[in-house]
C-alpha cells in the first residue's frame, strides 16, 4: 500500500497466475471509498470492484483544508491539576500529563489556530504552572495564539496567565500580587507546656527540618536559604511576566510593592490584563485578535487524539514513573513497588527510555536507597531522565541522583544533602493524661524507646531521653550516614566528594541555583524530560511514541479512612498527605510541623533524610 497523501491510498496486488489488481481509495475521516480494477493474465481488464470502508478515522486533505486555521482548543481547568487520576469518579481533577499532551497535539494540528484557557477555579502548584506556561510559549513560537480567562488571581495564577496574547479578567475579579513569603510555625513552647521533651540531633548547618520543634524562631542558616529560594522564584516570575506583558521588571516591582490588591479597572489601566469580560466573552476577544470568528474544539477533536497511528507494529514506549510523597517503603513513594517497576522496565525491550518524575520531601534512608539503586541499574540499560517537580530534596534528591540526566524547574526545591534526627520523650504529658507505664528489661539500653502509648491508638512516647554516651553514639552514626550520602551523590553526579560537601550540609536550593552548582543538568519540565529520553533512546523527533505511566492506579479511589481519636488523624494525614492520589485536608495544611514529629515517633532514633515538611505539604493540596 502506498500512502500518497492525507487520505489518498493506492494499493497493488499481483497473483500467481500473473493477474493483478490496483486499488485507489480516498478516506473521508471515518468513511472511505475505493475502486479496484482487476486485470487477467493477459493484462486485459476483467472487472472493477468498488468498496466502502467504515471504521476508525483517517487523516484526509479535505478535512485539513476545510478546517485549517479555523478553530481554537478550548480548555477549562476548574478543579485540581494532579499527576495521575482515576478512570472513574474523578471528574473534578485534571491529569497534568494529559494537559501537556493536548497542548502538544494542538501545536502540531494545522487546523488549530490557538488555545483558549479558562483558569477559573483552577488549583495548580507553582511548578506545574511554570511547566504549563512553558508549553504555551511553544505554541506561540509555532505561530498560534493563547487567550486566557481569569477571575481570582494570585502570584502563581498571574505568572501562568501572563504568557497569554490576551488576558481576560472577570469584571468583578481581583488580582493579588503580594510577592512571596516562606515561614513556619514553631511549637517548642507548646511541647514544653504539654510535657513533651525534644532533643534535636542536628550536626549540619542548613539541615533545618526539626527547627519547628526545637526553636521559637528561624536559625540564621535557615533564614538565609529560604530567602534565597523565594528570591529566585520571584526573579523567575518577574522576568517571565514583565517580558510577556512588554513591561519592565521595575514596573512589576511596582505592581507588587505599590499596588498589591488590584481591582479590574485598575488592572486594565496598569496593563496587567487586556479585557474585562466573562468566559463567554472570550470568543469576541479571539475574533478581535484573529480578525475573524473562530470556533472551539475540545481535546477529543484534536488530530493527535482523533486519528490513530498508521505505523505498522507497536509504537516505541517511553515510561513515566512517578515518585510522589514521603520516601517510605509502603506509603508515599512506595519504595517496594517502585523497585519492582524499575526492575521490570530495565528488561522490557519495548520501553526505550524512562522518565522518573520526583516530587518528594525525602524521609526514610532505606526507602530512598532502594529506589535509587533500582534506578541506577535501570539506567545502565537505557536512559533514565529524572524530572524534579516542586520539591525533590534530601531523600527526594537521593532517589534522583543516579539519573542519566536531571531536569528541574527553576522553582523546584532541590538539594538538602544531609541527615537529621531527634528524640521525643515524655516530660509530664503522661501524668497530665493519667497515663503510666512500667517495664522489665534485659540489656542496658533496652528501655530507650519504651514509654507510654497515648490513648492506645498512637505511637509510643519514650519515657526518657538519651544518656550522654548514647547520644555520642548517635552522632557517630549520623556523621557516617552523611558521609555515605555525600559519596553516593558524588558518584551519581560524577563530582568529587569535596565538591559535594561544599554544597551539602543540608542546604536547599532553587532549581535555578541547583543547575549552577551541578546538582541539576537542565532547567525544564516533564515534557522536556520526555523529549530528552526519546532523543537519548534514538527515537526520531517525528516518530510517534507511546507514553506509559507507573505505578498504575485502580479504576476508582478505594482509599478509605475515618476520624481517629484526639486529633491523631491530623498527625496521620499530615505525614501521609503527599501520597500520590490523595491531597491533604485542611488539618494537614494547617499543621505540617506534626509531620516531622510523627516521623520521629514512628521510627525513634532513626535518622531522616527530609526537608522541612511544610515546604512540601504547602503545595501538596495543589495536585500532588
Amino acid at each position: 500500500m502506498l500512502d500518497v497523501g492525507p487520505g489518498l491510498e493506492i494499493t497493488g496486488r499481483y497473483f500467481e497466475n500473473e493477474s493483478f489488481a490496483v486499488s485507489v481509495g480516498y478516506n473521508f475521516n471515518s468513511l472511505g471509498l475505493w475502486g479496484s480494477p482487476r486485470f487477467d493474465d493477459n493484462q486485459d481488464h476483467a472487472e472493477t470492484v468498488y468498496q466502502v470502508r467504515a471504521g476508525f478515522p483517517k487523516p484526509n486533505i479535505l478535512h485539513d483544508v476545510i478546517t485549517e486555521d479555523n478553530s481554537y482548543l478550548s480548555m477549562k481547568l476548574k478543579g485540581t491539576v494532579i499527576y495521575r487520576g482515576y478512570k472513574y469518579f474523578d471528574k473534578n481533577r485534571h491529569r497534568f500529563s494529559e494537559i501537556i499532551c493536548d497542548l502538544e497535539h494542538a501545536k502540531n494540528d494545522k487546523r488549530i489556530k490557538g488555545v483558549a484557557l479558562n483558569l477559573s477555579g483552577t488549583k495548580i502548584s507553582r511548578g506545574k504552572a511554570w511547566e504549563l506556561r512553558d508549553k504555551l510559549t511553544e505554541l506561540q513560537a509555532a505561530g498560534k495564539h493563547v487567550v486566557i480567562f481569569v477571575d481570582d488571581v494570585g502570584m502563581t495564577e498571574y505568572h501562568l496567565a501572563s504568557v497569554a496574547d490576551r488576558i481576560v479578567l472577570d469584571p468583578v475579579g481581583i488580582i493579588m500580587l503580594p510577592g512571596y513569603v516562606m515561614g513556619r510555625t514553631f511549637v517548642k513552647d507548646l511541647l514544653e507546656k504539654v510535657g513533651v521533651g525534644f532533643d534535636e540531633w542536628r550536626f549540619f548547618k542548613y539541615k533545618s527540618a526539626a527547627e519547628a520543634l526545637s526553636r521559637d524562631s528561624m536559625s540564621e542558616a535557615d533564614r538565609e536559604q529560604r530567602l534565597a529560594i523565594i528570591e529566585d522564584i520571584y526573579e523567575t516570575v518577574r522576568a517571565d511576566a514583565s517580558d510577556s506583558r512588554n513591561t519592565t521588571p521595575a514596573t512589576f516591582d511596582d505592581w507588587v510593592n505599590e499596588e498589591v490588591v488590584i481591582v479590574p479597572k485598575r488592572a486594565i489601566e496598569l496593563g496587567l490584563v487586556d479585557k474585562l469580560g466573562r468566559w463567554e466573552d472570550v470568543k469576541d476577544v479571539i475574533k478581535e485578535l484573529e480578525g475573524e470568528k473562530k470556533s472551539y474544539v475540545h481535546r477529543e477533536g484534536l488530530a493527535g487524539n482523533w486519528y490513530p497511528s498508521t505505523l505498522w507494529g507497536e509504537d516505541p514506549k517511553i515510561a513515566v514513573v512517578y515518585g510522589l510523597g514521603v520516601c517510605a517503603m509502603d506509603t508515599g513513594i512506595k519504595a517496594r513497588k517502585l523497585e519492582k517497576i524499575f526492575q521490570r522496565l530495565k528488561d522490557d525491550k519495548s520501553v526505550k527510555g524512562v522518565v522518573f518524575r520526583v516530587d518528594s520531601p525525602g524521609g526514610d534512608g532505606m526507602a530512598s536507597d532502594v529506589v535509587a539503586e533500582a534506578l541506577r541499574k535501570c539506567a545502565e540499560k537505557k536512559p533514565v531522565i529524572v524530572s524534579q517537580g516542586d520539591v525533590a530534596g534530601s531523600g527526594g534528591y537521593w532517589i534522583s541522583m543516579y539519573g542519566t540526566k536531571i531536569y528541574a524547574l527553576p522553582t523546584s526545591i532541590t538539594g538538602s544533602i544531609g541527615v537529621i534526627g531527634g528524640w521525643v520523650w515524655d516530660t509530664g504529658l503522661g501524668e497530665k493524661l493519667g497515663h503510666t507505664s512500667d517495664h522489665v528489661k534485659v540489656g542496658d539500653h533496652a528501655d530507650l524507646g519504651y514509654g507510654i502509648r497515648l490513648l492506645l491508638a498512637g505511637p509510643m512516647l519514650p519515657k526518657r531521653n538519651l544518656t550522654e554516651e548514647e547520644r555520642d553514639e548517635v552522632k557517630k552514626l549520623m556523621l557516617g550516614f552523611y558521609g555515605e550520602f555525600v559519596e553516593k551523590v558524588a558518584t551519581g553526579r560524577k563530582m568529587r566528594t569535596e565538591e559535594i560537601h561544599e554544597i551539602a550540609q543540608g542546604h536547599v536550593f532553587s532549581g535555578t541555583r541547583g543547575k549552577e552548582i551541578g546538582l541539576v543538568d537542565e532547567i525544564g519540565g516533564l515534557d522536556a524530560a520526555i523529549t530528552a529520553a526519546r532523543t537519548m533512546a534514538g527515537i526520531d523527533a517525528d516518530e510517534r511514541v507511546k507514553i506509559v505511566e507507573f505505578p498504575k492506579l485502580p479504576l476508582i479511589n478505594l482509599k478509605l479512612g475515618g476520624p481517629s481519636p484526639f486529633g491523631l488523624r491530623m498527625i496521620r494525614v499530615a505525614v501521609e498527605c503527599a501520597v500520590e492520589h490523595a491531597a491533604p485536608d485542611e488539618e494537614a495544611e494547617l499543621h505540617p510541623e506534626w509531620a516531622y514529629l510523627r516521623a520521629l515517633l514512628d521510627k525513634p532514633g532513626q535518622p531522616l533524610y527530609m526537608v522541612p515538611p511544610e515546604l512540601f505539604i504547602y503545595d501538596a493540596r495543589l495536585g500532588r
